[in-house]
C-alpha cells in the first residue's frame, strides 16, 4: 500500500464511527424511458402523497431532493444523454399538491450548459443529497464505538462535501472538501482536520438497497444510509 494510500485512509477513519447494518435488495434505478412515462402520469393539482408514492413505485427514490424548495427529482444517464425530471410540492386548502413539474430536461456531453450535463450525471448516480454514516469497516473488520461521531455526509450539487460531527454533545457542519463522480469511481478532495492537508482519495460507489457503500480496494468500507424524509 503506498503512503499516499494509507494518507487517505487515514483522513477517511479521522471523522468515522461504525454501526454494524445489514444490507437489502438493490432499488430500482430510473431509466429514460422511465423518465418521460413519469411525466406523463403526473399533473399539477394531483395529491402529492398519491404522486409521489406512484413516482417512486415507477422510479425508484428520487436521485435528487432540493430542501429550499420543496422538489424532488429523478435522473438517468444512458451513454452521452442524460435526462432529469422532477415534481414541485405544494400547498391547497385540501392538502399538499403537486404544484409545479419540471418537464425531462435533456443534457448531453458534447452540447448544452457544462454546469447542466455536469449536475445531471451527478444526480444520476443516486449520491447527491444527505447521508447518515453508519458504518465503517477497515480490512474487512468494523471498527470500534468512538465518542467523536460523524453524523453525516451530504454530496452537494455543486461538488461540496459537508459533514455534520458530534463532539461532547456539540453538533457542527463543516465543509470539508469537493466531490465528484463518473463511471462508478467518487474522488475526493478532503482537507486533514490536524495539517490542513489536501489528499486525494478515489472510492468505489455501490449501492445496497438504502445503502450507499464506498469502498476502497479490500481494506476501506463506508457505509451510509440516504436520509431523503418523504414529507
Amino acid at each position: 500500500m503506498t503512503v499516499r494510500s494509507k494518507a487517505g485512509i487515514a483522513l477517511a477513519l479521522s471523522w468515522l464511527l461504525i454501526s454494524p447494518t445489514t444490507a437489502s435488495a438493490t432499488p430500482r434505478r430510473p431509466t429514460i424511458t422511465k423518465l418521460y412515462q413519469a411525466n406523463r402520469s403526473v399533473k399539477m393539482g394531483d395529491r402529492w402523497k398519491t404522486s409521489y408514492a406512484r413516482l417512486v413505485a415507477l422510479l425508484g427514490p428520487p436521485t435528487r431532493r432540493s430542501e429550499k424548495r420543496p422538489r424532488v427529482y429523478w435522473a438517468a444517464r444512458e451513454g452521452d444523454l442524460c435526462v432529469e425530471f422532477g415534481i414541485f410540492r405544494g400547498t391547497s386548502p385540501s392538502g399538499d399538491v403537486v404544484e409545479g413539474i419540471s418537464l425531462p430536461n435533456r443534457s448531453t456531453k458534447s452540447g448544452g450548459p457544462e454546469l447542466n450535463w455536469k449536475e445531471c450525471i451527478e444526480s444520476a448516480t443516486g449520491i447527491l443529497g444527505r447521508f447518515e454514516l453508519i458504518g465503517v469497516a477497515f480490512g474487512g473488520k468494523p471498527l470500534p464505538r468512538s465518542p467523536s461521531i460523524v453524523q453525516t455526509f451530504e454530496f452537494q450539487s455543486r461538488g461540496s462535501l459537508v459533514v455534520t460531527t458530534l463532539h461532547n454533545g456539540r453538533r457542527q457542519s463543516i465543509q470539508v472538501g469537493t466531490w465528484s463522480v463518473l463511471a462508478g469511481q467518487l474522488t475526493t478532495r478532503l482537507k486533514a482536520p490536524l495539517t490542513g492537508r489536501i489528499v486525494r482519495d478515489r472510492l468505489a460507489v455501490s449501492f445496497r438497497g438504502e445503502l450507499l457503500v464506498l469502498t476502497k480496494g479490500d481494506t476501506t468500507a463506508l457505509t451510509l444510509r440516504r436520509r431523503l424524509p418523504v414529507r
